[in-house]
């Protein structure tokens, strides 16, 4: 999956002229977290509703609303705007920019193409995606399994589910440690658990051993 498959193309932006006012304003109309900061097509910053609040807060206990209003609406986000903007291309697997976003503990990634903005994603679209993949909303049982530490044990222990006449909804195998098993989580069907642990457990090798 690429990130051209989730991103939105619908994006609301904002230029280095807009007011903290309208920016505000969309914030709390569009019901956004993040809006780029674009000349023409191109990505020159990024505020989120976070920056747009501590400027807005920062004299609020000393004016009037009217004052206050005022004064927002002389500042530009260029005044306050991140300018190193991290970007991902929509060609990109998923994957990429979930890395950048939990490397540069970041909310979302403008999506460039050939230098312009294409669109946007957001932490919350990776993560739908990633619940997506796990089949998390399929109705299915959770199963992990600690298999052999060894080249060919998964594909055994799949072997293994099809002979039960499992139906694999998805397999997520944990990062390889030095120990003599490895541990992989599987999302199964049927859902009677019990009876599915029972046909595991007697399996047995590659499978060692069997949570819930």
């Amino acid at each position: 999956m690429k990130v051209k498959d989730r991103m939105t193309t619908d994006v609301i932006t904002l230029t280095p002229d807009t007011t903290v006012l309208r920016a505000m304003s969309l914030v709390q109309q569009k019901g956004i977290r993040h809006l780029p900061v674009v000349q023409g097509k191109q990505v020159v910053g990024m505020v989120t509703n976070l920056d747009i609040q501590r400027v807005s807060a920062s004299d609020a206990s000393t004016l009037s609303v009217y004052e206050l209003n005022y004064l927002l609406d002389k500042i530009k986000v260029s005044q306050f705007m991140t300018k190193k903007v991290f970007t991902v291309d929509p060609d990109e697997p998923i994957e990429a920019a979930a890395k950048q976003i939990y490397d540069h503990k970041i909310g979302s990634l403008p999506v460039v193409k050939n230098g312009e903005l294409v669109g946007m994603i957001t932490s919350s679209d990776i993560l739908e995606t990633f619940i997506e993949v796990l089949g998390i909303n399929e109705p299915s049982v959770r199963i992990e399994l600690e298999l052999e530490n060894r080249t060919g044990s998964l594909a055994d222990a799949a072997k293994i589910l099809k002979d039960l006449g499992l139906y694999l909804v998805s397999a997520v195998t944990l990062p390889k440690t030095e120990g003599l098993t490895r541990s992989t989580v599987f999302r199964l069907q049927p859902t009677d658990i019990k009876k599915l642990k029972e046909q595991l457990c007697a399996a047995g090798p590659p499978i060692v051993a069997v949570h819930d």
